[in-house]
């Protein structure tokens, strides 16, 4: 989603954040064209990627960079989308530009789990913990750090069920 209203780094992640998901991070060179057909003749555009040893900011993993000749030049800690050449430049944080927001979009899946404890598995504080361990290892797989993980409780408010032993006849 271009935003055309333009903001500083700061400021537009800020408004991603309360108003989408978070600035846009590039995964591969068919998501950079896509982004670059968006944005006006001549304009350049904030992108997600900022520096911290260049980091995405919604913590994603991605290693792809298409950085102008020269790029990065140390004249910024924040990255822009090169209209005219569809590359990269990092610029100063603090002007103000156009910025892409990655869309909220809701995907719900369901993860089945099969857990083996002496512990009281639907206890709140120990799923709680497996809940934030699990998202800590999807976010290290790409996940964005503002993903929401919740639990589907059973009617009696428990998390997990008792598997059924088979009997051997």
């Amino acid at each position: 989603m271009l935003v055309n209203g333009p903001k500083s780094w700061r400021e537009a992640q800020s408004y991603c954040r309360q108003s989408y998901t978070e600035l846009v991070s590039v995964r591969n060179q068919e998501e950079n064209c896509q982004i670059q057909k968006l944005i006006p003749a001549g304009e350049v555009s904030y992108m997600g990627l900022f520096k911290d040893a260049f980091v995405w900011s919604d913590n994603s993993t991605s290693s792809f960079r298409n950085w102008d000749s020269g790029q990065p030049d140390g004249s910024g800690d924040c990255v822009v989308h090169l209209r005219r050449s569809r590359l990269w430049d990092d610029q100063d944080c603090s002007n103000t530009k156009p910025f892409f927001c990655y869309d909220r979009t809701v995907v719900r899946q369901i993860l089945r789990l099969k857990v083996e404890s002496d512990q009281n598995v639907n206890d709140p504080d120990l799923t709680a913990t497996i809940l934030q361990e699990i998202k800590q290892k999807m976010i290290y797989q790409g996940l964005s750090v503002h993903a929401y993980l919740q639990w589907k409780q059973q009617a009696n408010g428990d998390v997990f069920q008792r598997e059924e032993k088979t009997r051997k006849k």
